[in-house]
């Protein structure tokens, strides 16, 4: 019985992470994909720790690319180009990142 719930602990707080970023609790939902992590290890589940170090990369390339895009949505080009360039060095696949940083260093002249 304690090693099905070691098996399901992981997935449980991915689980609840998955809500609490469709919530829009990104920190919150960041805090549970760690704890999720650390009981992966724990447990040896690597296909929660894969699963939540994943969605720990994306939740955090969407929130540093909202910060851009506020940043160039206001028109301060110079700071936008280097949240972008920040973007793309934490995720080099992200090709709209790239993009968008040529696009505001465009706006510079």
């Amino acid at each position: 019985m304690a090693q099905n719930c070691k098996n399901i602990l992981p997935q449980l707080y991915v689980s609840v992470a998955k809500g609490l970023a469709g919530a829009k609790e990104i920190d919150k939902a960041i805090e549970m994909l760690q704890k999720a992590i650390s009981t992966g290890k724990d447990y040896n589940d690597p296909m929660s720790v894969e699963e939540a170090e994943g969605l720990i990369t994306s939740l955090k390339a969407n929130q540093m690319m909202t910060n851009a895009n506020n940043l160039f949505n206001t028109k301060q080009f110079a700071e936008a180009a280097a949240a972008y360039k920040e973007i793309a060095e934490f995720d080099p696949s992200n090709a709209n990142a790239i993009l968008r940083q040529g696009m505001a260093l465009s706006n510079l002249g």
